[in-house]
């Protein structure tokens, strides 16, 4: 186990003054504990969505990578079916252009081979300023 990756994972967050990890991770603290992620990378540019989209395998997902955008899928950050090299590259500009507006602090877009599976989880956690401590998990 990468504890020590963790560590600097969060460590980051905390330096930042942010209470949630991006996706990116979210998903490489999961991996660290021997957790199977699909495989994954972040382009920052148009030319490398296309070229990690076909390193990773189509069809994948394209989503925004921010720290400041939680609900991605409410400002047009998410793309779904990417399915060619061409498709990616149209995919990447349209999220940027989607939330050029916000002003955000962007990453980049996360590309992920998109799985089709039957369920999707959600982990999370917070302090309640009345119960305290929570852990959120959810289908």
């Amino acid at each position: 186990m990468h504890t020590d990756k963790n560590i600097q994972i969060l460590a980051k967050v905390v330096k930042e003054k942010r209470s949630v990890l991006t996706e990116a991770e979210a998903k490489e603290f999961l991996s660290n504990y021997g957790i199977p992620m699909a495989k994954s990378g972040i382009a920052h540019s148009e030319q490398e969505a296309g070229e990690i989209s076909s390193k990773i395998g189509f069809p994948v997902v394209m989503k925004i990578l921010s720290p400041d955008i939680i609900h991605k899928t409410d400002v047009g950050g998410v793309i779904l079916n990417v399915c060619d090299e061409t498709e990616a590259k149209k995919a990447y500009l349209q999220i940027m252009q989607n939330v050029e507006k916000l002003k955000a602090n962007i990453h980049g877009v996360f590309i992920e081979h998109q799985v089709f599976k039957k369920y999707e989880i959600l982990i999370g956690c917070k302090k309640d300023p009345i119960f305290g401590p929570a852990i959120v998990f959810g289908m």
